[in-house]
């Protein structure tokens, strides 16, 4: 049955099918079927088709959205290990450079203990060179003391004979 059409604007029209119970609208250039009790479209092979390219592209972009996470873990747990490896490498400096700073205060320390020793050999040397010296000196005025009583013995018997 020939169902009468109305213009809504310049483009857009619609019309009433009693047969069908339904208004035929012609909107944006789609046809389409509203049911006056329920207010509603009826669903069409397009809006079908549509619904699954939604569908379709909802689930492509939720995986998208897990392989962006697992991405974006992946490059946060390579940062953290990157940290890690940092951490760990400047640890090790430390440690290497507490080592050689260790050695060489050990060195030279014991450049100071070799230089004391020698201060220590050196006033014990000074030490017995003067113990030496007075040792000698005791020695001479023994000498001196002894020559002193044998010229004194040797005179006393030449004033005797």
């Amino acid at each position: 049955e020939r169902i009468e059409i109305e213009p809504l604007d310049g483009v857009n029209c619609r019309g009433y099918s009693a047969v069908l119970g339904l208004w035929l609208y012609w909107e944006d250039h789609r046809l389409r079927w509203l049911d006056p009790e329920t207010g509603r479209y009826l669903r069409t092979h397009d809006d079908e088709y549509d619904r699954a390219e939604l569908e379709a592209f909802a689930r492509r972009q939720a995986e998208l959205h897990v392989v962006r996470e697992e991405h974006d873990r992946r490059q946060a747990e390579t940062r953290a290990e990157q940290e890690a490896q940092a951490r760990y490498e400047a640890e090790l400096r430390a440690s290497y450079e507490a080592y050689i700073r260790q050695q060489a205060e050990n060195r030279a320390e014991q450049a100071e203990n070799r230089a004391t020793q020698a201060e220590n050999r050196a006033t014990q040397a000074e030490a017995h060179a003067a113990q030496e010296a007075r040792a000698r000196q005791q020695a001479q005025a023994e000498i001196q003391r002894l020559r002193a009583q044998l010229d004194a013995l040797n005179r006393s018997d030449d004033n005797q004979d």
